[in-house]
């Protein structure tokens, strides 16, 4: 293929690899926060004895 035809070409296949690696990272960054958001909501229910709420002050 002469250069003419590989810029191009070239371009495509960086646009494709670039949109996998956001979508990726998308996709990891989500299931992190999920992640932390469960740890966390399993910290709070400890500290609280298993109650939704603590008790006023506490």
């Amino acid at each position: 293929m002469s250069n003419e035809l590989m810029n191009p070409v070239i371009s495509e296949i960086k646009g494709i690899l670039d949109a996998a690696r956001q979508n990726v990272a998308r996709t990891v960054n989500n299931e992190l926060l999920l992640a932390y958001w469960k740890i966390g909501e399993i910290i709070v229910r400890y500290e609280q004895n298993d109650n939704v709420r603590a008790a006023y002050g506490d």
